[in-house]
């Protein structure tokens, strides 16, 4: 493959998923780091690798140098991305919509999650109530690994697939909105998107040594400021495999772009 690799800079927001990216792939292929968009003139047959994290008018800027066919790989696209996508004639990839990859990246979230867990408890996993909101592939994984812990877990979710699939894997599993005894969990893990989806009456019937944590996208998942007002234990945790397992989660976004580039 006689291509050059293009990693483009972050903008201000470190992420040590693109350093060990840039590590691996300089291993096997010619491997350059670029900040600004002249910078990607010059390569007959570049693949630019831009950051998950970065503003939509700096990518436009960028990609716009490129040569048609240039197999671009990302994040959600804008819509000043898909202007400069369409009208440069590239191929853009969003890693984040790649299945395999988002499998992989479930599998560190979870785990990620675990360590949340542990270090902001004072009790063991082992018998622990947890709830788990959402049967996705991060909630999955998740109740997989509490279960293999010991903990006792309820999933919760409005998909009535999910909520059958996890009860036919012996699973306690209920309606989204079915929240009834919810003083019972020590923790609450979110994996639904959706605004309050914690909301008052769910915080205000944990119990004060309860720990929530939301994993989904979006800001407003849980009510942080009745949470806050109740002083209760809770965080949201964005971009969980960046944080937690840069290396594996770097290998699992360079499998991704050969999976495509092959």
């Amino acid at each position: 493959m006689d291509n050059d690799f293009l990693i483009v800079s972050s903008d201000g927001n470190p992420d040590r998923r693109m350093d060990f990216l840039t590590s691996a792939l300089s291993k096997k292929e010619r491997v350059y780091t670029i900040s600004s968009p002249e910078e990607v003139m010059g390569y007959k047959r570049p693949v630019i690798i831009l950051p998950f994290f970065i503003k939509d008018e700096r990518v436009k800027e960028i990609i716009s140098f490129a040569p048609r066919g240039t197999a671009v790989f990302g994040g959600h696209a804008g819509e000043l991305t898909r202007e400069a996508v369409d009208s440069g004639g590239l191929d853009y990839t969003d890693i984040l919509e790649e299945e395999q990859f988002c499998r992989d990246n479930a599998l560190i979230t979870a785990e990620g999650a675990l360590s949340l867990i542990i270090n902001s408890t004072e009790e063991t996993l082992y018998s622990m109530r947890v709830a788990v909101l959402g049967y996705g592939r991060i909630g999955e994984r998740l109740t997989r690994m509490l279960l293999g812990l010991g903990a006792t877990v309820r999933v919760f979710s409005s998909n009535e697939e999910e909520v059958s699939r996890a009860k036919t894997r012996g699973i306690s599993a209920c309606h989204l909105w079915q929240r009834d005894n919810m003083e019972i969990f020590r923790a609450v893990v979110n994996t639904v998107p959706l605004r309050h989806v914690i909301d008052e009456d769910t915080l205000m019937s944990l119990t004060e040594s309860a720990y929530i944590l939301d994993l989904a996208s979006g800001e407003n998942n849980v009510n942080w400021k009745v949470m806050n007002a109740l002083k209760l234990k809770g965080e949201k945790a964005s971009s969980l495999p960046a944080k937690v397992s840069p290396k594996s989660a770097a290998l699992a976004v360079e499998r991704a772009i050969f999976r495509h580039l092959n």
